[in-house]
């Protein structure tokens, strides 16, 4: 299935293989499973992806930017919203992941760590345990919550939810993997906290994942987290989070629900509650051709998601999204959208500094996933 470079072991994957495979896994264009090689050894694997867009916002808002959601968050010009180069080494026992990412995605979500940290997207190491599906994992590692990530491409929509900004994306510390059978299988972890990289304020965080079914077709996630939210010095703030969303296939139709509620301690030491819910539903015409809807609802009358950067004590919010997509070939995916937006109070800014309870952005999004370039470590090591 692959096509050998000289004598150096390099390798692009086959395209006559990419074509069958996409057009099975065309639906979710998960390219995660399309780059999985049944090889015996050590591989090295190298990566790159690009997220490129067009949004116009009819609010304009100041500075061209919007305050709320993780993409797009530079609107009425073209935008890098996140790209990453990976290389990864994997045997029998060991992998190890470095990547690092940049883009307008990176710039907001990583805001608070240090310089030389915001960049890197994942630095890990898993060693894997005899027994299938067990091992244990440490690093910067992307979430373990939500079901739509950074890596748009792998999801059903150009933009995400604003309820999915909610959910960590990025987390440091040690994961614990194990699987009961095909359908049955977890994680759980110890983290320097919600979202962090360096510990802000000596409280670990504690998350756990179980996934029933089959991740290739369908099942439902159902994730947990508990923790200290402040940095250190504030009053202690417990914070208490589920997430729970499913994947279900059916034909051409691709299901994706999704609830989450979590609770965390105010100012005056009462637990708050907020709560999210949703859908996104995306219909197969063809293997070029698809199209998506999404709606979901946010609940924070208490303002307990510092994310939202609204100027009232509450964000209560309904949001509408359609998409068109377009595959012109394997791993080029390209995109339009729009997505409209209500809340009950007046939290969008518009071009004379003042907030309305409305917006509407149209988008254009190209993403690409460059071709993988592999390396088949001889037996006897890299130096023989």
């Amino acid at each position: 299935m692959l096509t050998a470079c000289s004598s150096l072991n390099f390798a692009f994957r086959d395209t006559t293989f990419l074509q069958t495979i996409n057009s099975k896994y065309l639906p979710t264009t998960d390219t995660t499973e399309i780059i999985q090689v049944e090889e015996k050894g050590s591989n090295i694997e190298f990566e790159n992806y690009v997220d490129f867009n067009f949004a116009y916002d009819f609010n304009n808002p100041i500075n061209q930017t919007r305050l709320y959601g993780s993409n797009p968050t530079n609107v009425n010009q073209f935008n890098l919203s996140y790209a990453y180069s990976q290389l990864k080494f994997e045997n029998e026992r060991i992998k190890v992941v470095t990547a690092f990412a940049t883009g307008s995605i990176v710039k907001l979500m990583y805001l608070g760590e240090s310089s030389e940290l915001k960049w890197v997207r994942e630095i890990s190491l898993f060693y894997k345990f005899k027994k299938e599906g067990w091992g244990i994992e440490a690093g910067i590692m992307p979430s373990i919550y939500g079901v739509e990530t950074f890596i748009n491409r792998d999801n059903q929509h150009a933009t995400r939810a604003v309820m999915t900004d909610f959910a960590p994306d990025f987390e440091q510390g040690v994961r614990f993997h194990y699987k009961f059978g095909d359908n049955w299988r977890g994680k759980f972890q110890v983290t320097n906290g919600w979202q962090v990289i360096k510990d802000n304020n000596n409280c670990p965080g504690f998350g756990w994942v179980n996934i029933i079914g089959n991740p290739d077709k369908s099942f439902v996630n159902l994730g947990l987290y508990a923790g200290n939210e402040p940095y250190q010095g504030l009053p202690r703030q417990t914070k208490l989070y589920s997430n729970l969303f499913a994947k279900i296939n059916i034909g051409n139709l691709s299901i994706w629900p999704m609830f989450d509620i979590g609770f965390q301690k105010d100012t005056l030491r009462a637990l708050q509650p907020f709560y999210c819910y949703g859908a996104s539903v995306k219909y197969q015409f063809s293997n070029a051709f698809s199209m998506a809807a999404r709606y979901e609802h946010v609940q924070d009358e208490h303002a307990i998601i510092t994310e939202l950067l609204n100027p009232t004590n509450q964000w209560v919010h309904d949001g509408f999204t359609a998409t068109i997509q377009y595959v012109p070939f394997p791993n080029f995916i390209v995109r339009l959208e729009t997505v409209l937006s209500k809340a009950t109070t007046t939290v969008y800014t518009i071009s004379d500094g003042s907030y309305v309870n409305y917006d509407n952005i149209i988008l254009m999004a190209v993403h690409y996933t460059l071709p993988v370039l592999k390396y088949a470590v001889p037996e006897k090591g890299l130096l023989h």
